[in-house]
């Protein structure tokens, strides 16, 4: 498996690491706090803890920081698509 390679100490399978992954994202996409403050840090460390691994919350945080990378890097055509149309 490839998590048992990256964390050798925790045995559990990449199907079982996606469930576990899709139900926590969905739950931080849920309108439980303002703004949604901490809730995808809760649910990825409560549902990650699950299976022993204590750092969920590091791993949401990675996660939101790379897609926030991807989206800012998808704008760039984006805003550069506006600003040549508009010439």
């Amino acid at each position: 498996h490839i998590l048992n390679n990256i964390a050798p100490e925790f045995s559990f399978s990449l199907i079982e690491a996606a469930f576990h992954f899709t139900y926590s994202y969905f739950i931080s996409t849920l309108p439980i706090s303002v703004g949604g403050l901490g809730v995808g840090h809760i649910a990825f460390a409560e549902t990650l803890s699950s299976v022993g691994y204590k750092q969920g919350a590091d791993i949401f945080t990675i996660f939101y920081i790379l897609s926030s990378i991807f989206n800012i890097v998808g704008g760039i055509p984006f805003i550069y698509g506006l600003f040549r149309k508009n010439q």
